[in-house]
């Protein structure tokens, strides 16, 4: 063999362990890079769980504050300037509990921020023979909540729906409430839904104008004539001359924790007080006089 076969031979090895060398290489840097990913993708997924639990403690504490002590959202409806203070009671009626937006914490260092406010529609569903119950004052106001009007809707057109509106002005006691003590306890009557989605306003009650200066308790009946099984209805509070207004009896509780490089939101949808019973719609035979 020659010398210059001999050196080509040699050189050609040499390329073919540099391909071979750099092919490794590059797996090594691809499988790397890989499993790099992997990593943060396991820690992503571990921040993730530990935001979202410590969202849901925030959001689990405003409820505590709403269910057990019934908390209000807004010191300010006692009727005198407040606040909710650290304690979780209002500055200007230490007997009243409220719903502290103050930051909290667990033991593990993970922190939330809570937002409470109002909702401005909600939204149930409802079959036939059903009924939902809505409160249009919140129950620890003093003074009326400027409602005098109700836009309902469903997902499906033309039903029939029982509306009852009860005037609790005078059990409240809020004051002034002249015209409200001059109007019945109860009036009702059946209200038609327009098209799918089209809201009605409803100002009027079997003759009787709803007064923004009242309290009110909505009571609505899916009726069993209605053709449709079901429907989702949808409810937003209004006043007649300055629009839409917040529903004072439901809440909206928005958590928001932050663990590592992830962020977690929850919403919580709740009324501030639940219903008394869930017992509506029924009727009671008896032989002898029922005593109540």
């Amino acid at each position: 063999m020659s010398s210059a076969t001999h050196n080509q031979q040699t050189g050609i090895v040499l390329i073919l362990a540099l391909l071979i060398i750099s092919a490794v290489l590059g797996i090594a840097v691809v499988f790397s890079n890989l499993i790099i990913r992997e990593i943060q993708q396991a820690r992503l997924i571990d921040q993730s769980v530990q935001a979202y639990y410590a969202a849901e403690s925030g959001g689990e504490r405003a409820l505590y504050q709403v269910r057990r002590r019934e908390g209000i959202i807004d010191c300010s409806l006692l009727g005198t300037p407040g606040s909710c203070t650290v304690n979780g009671v209002c500055s200007n009626n230490a007997t009243v509990p409220c719903i502290n937006t103050v930051p909290g914490n667990l033991p593990v260092t993970h922190s939330w921020e809570l937002n409470i406010s109002n909702e401005m529609e909600t939204s149930v569903l409802l079959s036939r023979g059903q009924s939902f119950q809505l409160d249009l004052f919140n129950p620890a106001q003093s003074a009326n909540a400027g409602i005098d009007a109700i836009q309902i809707s469903s997902d499906v057109g033309s039903l029939q729906l029982l509306t009852e509106f009860t005037n609790l002005t005078r059990v409240l006691d809020i004051q002034p409430a002249t015209a409200c003590n001059e109007q019945l306890p109860v009036i009702k009557g059946i209200i038609a839904t327009g098209a799918a989605g089209a809201p009605v306003s409803v100002s009027a009650v079997d003759g009787s104008s709803l007064l923004d200066e009242c309290a009110y308790s909505l009571r609505l009946n899916y009726l069993l004539s209605n053709a449709a099984t079901h429907s989702v209805i949808t409810l937003t509070a209004h006043n007649r001359v300055t629009g839409p207004e917040p529903i004072p009896s439901r809440l909206i509780i928005d958590a928001e924790a932050i663990s590592g490089r992830s962020l977690q939101r929850l919403r919580v949808r709740t009324p501030v007080r639940p219903p008394v019973s869930g017992l509506y719609d029924f009727v009671l035979f008896s032989e002898e006089q029922i005593v109540k």
